[in-house]
Order: C-alpha cells, then sequence, then structure tokens
C-alpha cells in the first residue's frame, strides 16, 4: 500500500500529465486550424495596397486579427519607402527583403511562387494562405484551412478565355500543357466556375488560397513556372494572360491534393470590367473584398459609389489608402526602368509562344 506521501506525489504526477496532454492537445489544435498569410510586395502602388490589406485584416480579421503575417519582396526593384517598413512593424508584419525569385524575374507572378516557398520553410503554422495584395478584409473570414479531408482550398475560377469542361475548343491547350507534365487532363476534378456556373474541370482564381506546409506547394509551384516558361505554349484564347492560375491547377493535380472550396464571399470580384458581376452579393455580406484595378483613381469613383452599403469604420480605412498612388518620382522612375529591362525578356518568350 502506498503511504500518504507516495500516493501524493503520484497523485500530483498523474494531474500533472493529465495538464500537460491538455496543453499538447490544445496546442496540436490551435496549430492544425493557424495559417501564416503570405503576399508579395514591391516599392509603388503594392506598397498601399499590401498595407490596406494587413490594417483591414488586424481591424476586421476578428479571430484571424492576430494571426502571423508576411510579405515577400522576392526581386529587385526600388526600395520600400521607410514609412511603409515602419508601419508593417506596428502592423506585425514580417518584412521579407530577399532575392528568391532569381530565376525568373521577368515573369511578375513567379514571385508568388518564390514567396510561398519562402514562407513554407519558415512558417510555425500548420498551413500557409496566400493572399494578393489587392485585397481587403470586411469582417471576419471564415475559416482558412481546407475542409476536413482536403488539402488546398481556394475559390472556383472564371469560366474565362482559358478554362475547360474538357471538351470544348479550349481542351487542346489543356492537353498540351498537360501533356508536358505527365498530366491527364481527363482526370482534373470536375467544378462550377463562379460566378457564371458553368462546368469546368479544376481550374483556380489564384487571388486566396490555402495548403499545408508539408506538401510544399510554393516549391513545386515554382518549378512548374520554370518548366512553362522553358516551354512555351499559350492558349490561343488567353495568350499567357492567365499562367498564374494554370500552373497553380497543374501544381495541385501534380501534388495529388484533395481539393476544397471557399465561398465566393471569401474572394468576391469587385471589379470595374466587370460591373455587373460586382452586384451578386451585397457588400455587406463580403468578408474578402479582391478589387483588382477598382482603386485606381481612373476608377475608385465607380467604387466609391457602390461602398456606401459599407459602415463607416470600412468606408474611412479604404479611403484613407485610395484612389492608389504609383509612389514618388524617384520610384517610379526607377520601376520604368526596371520594367524596360524585363520587357525585354518577355517579348522575347512572347515572341516564341505556340498558341494552340
Amino acid at each position: 500500500m502506498l503511504s500518504l506521501t507516495e500516493a501524493a506525489i503520484c497523485s500530483f504526477s498523474v494531474r500533472r500529465t493529465f495538464l500537460a496532454f491538455i496543453r499538447d492537445w490544445a496546442s496540436r489544435d490551435k496549430l492544425d486550424h493557424s495559417t501564416t498569410i503570405c503576399t508579395c510586395i514591391e516599392a509603388g502602388e503594392l506598397e498601399t495596397e499590401v498595407l490596406l490589406l494587413a490594417e483591414s485584416l488586424r481591424k476586421f480579421g476578428g479571430r484571424w486579427a492576430n494571426g502571423p503575417m508576411v510579405a515577400v519582396k522576392a526581386r529587385r526593384g526600388p526600395a520600400l519607402a521607410t514609412t511603409t517598413v515602419n508601419r508593417l512593424k506596428r502592423l506585425n508584419v514580417q518584412l521579407v527583403d530577399r532575392l528568391l525569385n532569381d530565376e525568373a524575374p521577368w515573369w511578375n507572378t513567379a514571385n508568388k511562387a518564390a514567396a510561398m516557398r519562402y514562407a513554407e520553410q519558415h512558417a510555425g503554422t500548420r498551413y500557409v494562405t496566400w493572399m494578393d495584395g489587392d485585397m481587403v478584409v470586411l469582417r471576419e473570414p471564415q475559416e482558412f484551412a481546407p475542409a476536413p479531408g482536403a488539402d488546398f482550398i481556394a475559390r472556383a475560377g472564371e469560366a474565362c478565355d482559358v478554362a475547360s469542361s474538357g471538351s470544348d475548343v479550349k481542351a487542346d491547350y489543356w492537353h498540351r500543357i498537360c501533356a508536358v507534365f505527365g498530366l491527364r487532363f481527363e482526370e482534373f476534378g470536375d467544378i462550377v466556375s463562379w460566378p457564371d456556373r458553368k462546368a469546368i474541370k479544376a481550374y483556380w482564381q489564384s487571388g486566396i488560397f490555402t495548403y499545408p506546409r508539408e506538401v510544399k506547394l510554393g516549391a513545386r509551384h515554382y518549378e512548374v513556372f520554370e518548366k512553362m516558361l522553358r516551354t512555351p505554349i499559350a492558349s490561343k484564347f488567353a495568350g499567357t494572360f492567365h499562367q498564374d492560375q494554370i500552373s497553380l491547377a497543374l501544381t495541385v493535380q501534380l501534388l495529388k491534393l484533395r481539393c476544397s472550396q471557399f465561398d465566393p464571399r471569401m474572394n468576391f470580384n469587385y471589379d470595374s470590367i466587370n460591373k455587373e458581376a460586382a452586384k451578386l452579393i451585397p457588400l455587406e455580406e463580403i468578408y474578402i473584398l479582391h478589387y483588382h484595378g477598382s482603386f485606381w483613381p481612373q476608377n475608385y469613383g465607380w467604387a466609391r459609389e457602390g461602398f456606401k452599403a459599407l459602415s463607416a469604420d470600412r468606408l474611412m480605412l479604404i479611403d484613407s489608402y485610395a484612389p492608389l498612388s504609383r509612389g514618388s518620382f524617384t520610384v517610379r522612375l526607377q520601376r520604368k526602368l526596371f520594367r524596360l529591362w524585363r520587357k525585354r525578356k518577355l517579348d522575347a518568350f512572347e515572341a516564341s509562344v505556340v498558341k494552340c
């Protein structure tokens, strides 16, 4: 029989073990449902966009408001403004200014894959969530993580000039590009596009998506980009315009990820190019607004008129950043020089493309 002292020690040990188990379980649960938000930043209007994204997340993100966020400057270019760097610090956004996109700096969207590759190597969360800079959080988002049993989540893409049902005139391009990667387009999942609600093969809107760090989607996405740029095939309907979303669809398929879909309110297009689609869901129901070019000076009058439905605090925040500025004269000049250098590479690639 145990003595009173031994019994007390045993009881304390059991309680300590039980409490440690509860702490570990709670920690694992927190890790499973947490994510690191990753985006790209460069001098100019993207500085303003990322600051708006970060501040809107911190103010209106609810349970996500204090989550980790990293802004990556992945290629050479003008330095960020000191005020931007300081505001990112105040908003608790980690700034990574490193040459990560060294293979294809002339291809803008290669920065995205390079940034994700960095985030999945260094984040302390189970998931990584990519968000385009031209987004603003309007209210607490739904779960960022994929649904149970899934490894990837994004919003369905539009039935645009490159998305294909698999049996239409646009399918030939997909068969050709899939063959480059040893894929079969027939094996892509069937989804319904948004907002046009047409049957298409799995093709995702790339403004926001989430995946587990361990699958290393960013690293694989970068490899897919590189191979696509060495294999100049493009859609005769879209050219190279949608390469970012095509490469994402290919990467998801190569990794054999099980997919789930965001509610459209988690990535709602508010674009002056398609004003009718901007009316499909009331703004007061939107979680994350994807405003594209609507915050440019020439379009902001239209956007601002539609924002009257938003609460005063949302309007005040957006008005403090929009309409967007291209930066100082020095920044604009430096960016123009970089664009001229990159354009030579881009033009050479475009000239070599075979459209199918």
